[in-house]
């Protein structure tokens, strides 16, 4: 049964929340090699990625967010799994969150420094695209 319904609007919200929590420079880094979208911190579940933050704001249990199983799903497969949970994403919401971790995720690994973007950048993306860019991934 749904029991929250996300819209663009709600999503970018979200987002535009994330980065001012963390700043529009934040580069998010992980000593694992993939995104977190949150883990546990001294017993605490904490936010990790853009969408992590994004999510928790928009209500979803860091909890459900911290659990291993989740953490190598791609976004668009975590929004679609939180279906379960009672969560409908709207597809343009959807492309706003997954775009926005996209862009994030460029920052990672060994990519060189032109794509060590802030989530200044992942939020603009997502303002800009989220609308239009298809759903599927």
């Amino acid at each position: 049964m749904i029991t929250k319904r996300v819209t663009l609007d709600d999503a970018l919200d979200a987002l535009r929340k994330a980065v001012a929590e963390k700043g529009e420079d934040y580069i998010y880094g992980s000593e694992n090699k993939h995104c977190l979208y949150a883990e546990f911190v001294n017993g605490e579940p904490t936010p990790r990625c853009i969408v992590g933050y994004a999510l928790a704001y928009l209500g979803v249990p860091l909890s459900y967010l911290a659990q291993p199983s989740i953490q190598r799903m791609s976004a668009h497969r975590l929004l679609r799994d939180l279906l379960t949970a009672g969560y409908a994403f709207e597809a343009d919401a959807s492309s706003a969150l997954a775009g926005a971790q996209r862009v994030q995720d460029c920052s990672f690994g060994d990519n060189p420094p032109p794509s060590k973007v802030g989530w200044g950048a992942a939020l603009a993306y997502a303002e800009r695209f989220g609308p239009v860019i298809d759903g599927a991934q």
